[in-house]
């Protein structure tokens, strides 16, 4: 889902933004590089307020962490979906664009970072190495799919939604696999407990 911002994202921006400065217009290709932009940015940002939650005992586990960078990347696909109605105010859709990839970034970082940390951690010592490499297979096939999905973006197909319904049905992707997280920490958290002398 975090990949649409090199595919849908950027088809959308191409056909409904014509974005100019002083009279010269942006390239859309340009619009890719805000989300690395804010991944560089936010790093720092994101690690000090990790730190702090730790300190007051809050949001301190990894799957806490995951879910909230699936609920931030969701919050930035809902802005993506209500900047499509700013097509004739496009100082305004602009900074919704940029306000998205905000998110976006919170969320990759808080999705991807935390979860190569956690596959490192729980491998076993000699399975170390096997084991980042199937988390690298998953984000390669979570790329494949990420190109799946934008095959359902407008103008092909979805057209009845528009990018509006696109973006929102990543959103409710994104909330779900937020709640299965959710769910399966809990989960473990009560056999954890169950299990124990």
């Amino acid at each position: 889902m975090l990949l649409q911002v090199y595919s849908s994202v950027t088809l959308y921006i191409h056909k409904s933004f014509n974005p100019s400065l002083f009279g010269w217009t942006i390239p859309t290709s340009w619009f890719s590089s805000i989300e690395p932009i804010f991944v560089s940015l936010l790093l720092p940002i994101l690690t000090y307020f990790w730190k702090a939650l730790e300190k007051r005992k809050k949001l301190t586990q990894s799957p806490d962490k995951i879910v909230f960078g699936l609920f931030s990347a969701s919050i930035a696909f809902l802005l993506f979906a209500a900047s499509a109605y700013l097509t004739n105010h496009s100082a305004l859709m602009f900074v919704v664009i940029v306000l998205s990839n905000a998110f976006l970034a919170v969320g990759e970082l808080s999705v991807i970072t935390v979860s190569m940390s956690l596959t490192n951690i729980l491998a076993p010592e000699k399975l170390k190495g096997t084991a980042m490499g199937f988390y690298f297979f998953s984000l390669m096939s979570s790329g494949f799919l990420a190109g799946q999905l934008a095959k359902l973006a407008p103008p092909n197909n979805l057209k009845e939604f528009g990018y509006p319904g696109f973006f929102l049905l990543i959103m409710i992707i994104l909330l779900i696999a937020a709640f299965i997280v959710k769910i399966l920490n809990q989960h473990l958290k009560l056999k954890a407990k169950l299990t124990q002398p």
